[in-house]
């Protein structure tokens, strides 16, 4: 699936650092995102409470406004925003899961992949965050600190 009208002009807007809309995104996204992190949870095996499934979502959508909208900016719209932002959380998701893992539960490699139709689309986006990640103007996701509030406004969230 290709990138939509409606998913170009909201990255556009969020880009351009209109309040209205990432409220918006986070709007339309925190049902995906809250998926995401909860289906990363049970691949690992760990039940995870209310508050650090929360605490998961914020950190998503925190790292998509750090450095002024860095993930975002990479999104290049060779798929749909929903299958990006998919990955992007659940990299996230993951990352901070294998901190909290615990003995008897499944490690990063053992976690498969839950995509069809669009798996082409989800390893070249893969690849190119790690290719990003890589390079040296990337750097890496800061470990969270305290819960931060999920807030509707980029330039509150740093």
């Amino acid at each position: 699936m290709s990138l939509s009208t409606l998913d170009r002009d909201l990255v556009r807007d969020c880009l351009q650092g209109d309040d209205a809309a990432w409220r918006t995104f986070c709007e339309r996204f925190a049902g995906l995102i809250t998926q995401v992190v909860e289906q990363s949870a049970l691949a690992f095996e760990m039940a995870i409470d209310e508050s650090t499934r929360n605490e998961l979502v914020t950190e998503v959508f925190s790292s998509i406004v750090d450095r002024n909208f860095t993930l975002l900016r990479r999104f290049r719209g060779e798929s749909s925003l929903a299958t990006y932002l998919t990955i992007v959380a659940r990299r996230i998701a993951v990352k901070r899961l294998q901190g909290m893992k615990v003995p008897g539960t499944k490690s990063s490699s053992e976690i498969a992949t839950h995509s069809t139709a669009e798996a082409g689309t989800e390893l070249r986006i893969d690849n190119q965050l790690r290719i990003d990640n890589q390079s040296p103007s990337a750097q890496a996701v800061p470990a969270p600190s305290a819960a931060k509030p999920l807030s509707p406004n980029p330039k509150e969230a740093h």
